[in-house]
């Protein structure tokens, strides 16, 4: 199975404009924000999903959480499950007084 990162290349996106973990200098000061207090152990430290991709023309944002085996996709932990993980990024986002705006 491809990596997230392999499969973002055959789908001709440009993953230099992903950001990865805790690199910030793509991130807008708004995105920062939410994330400085969005550690999944949930003791209001910084946390960052695996892959980030912000497009501030397009107003876009999309959060990746890779997880090395499908089995990890479901795990009800949101430290250890990729889906857990994700809903938890955007409750952060939803608990923030950032627009949100699902496509």
């Amino acid at each position: 199975m491809p990596s997230v990162t392999q499969k973002l290349q055959t789908l001709n996106y440009n993953v230099a404009d992903w950001d990865d973990s805790q690199t910030e200098n793509k991130m807008t000061a708004e995105v920062a924000k939410v994330l400085s207090t969005a550690s999944k152990g949930g003791n209001g430290n910084q946390g960052f999903p695996d892959r980030i991709y912000i497009n501030q023309h397009e107003k876009l944002l999309i959060l990746v959480e890779e997880k090395p085996t499908v089995k990890e996709h479901d795990n009800p932990d949101r430290e250890k499950g990729a889906i857990s993980g994700i809903k938890w990024y955007l409750s952060r986002f939803f608990n923030s007084n950032l627009t949100i705006k699902f496509i």
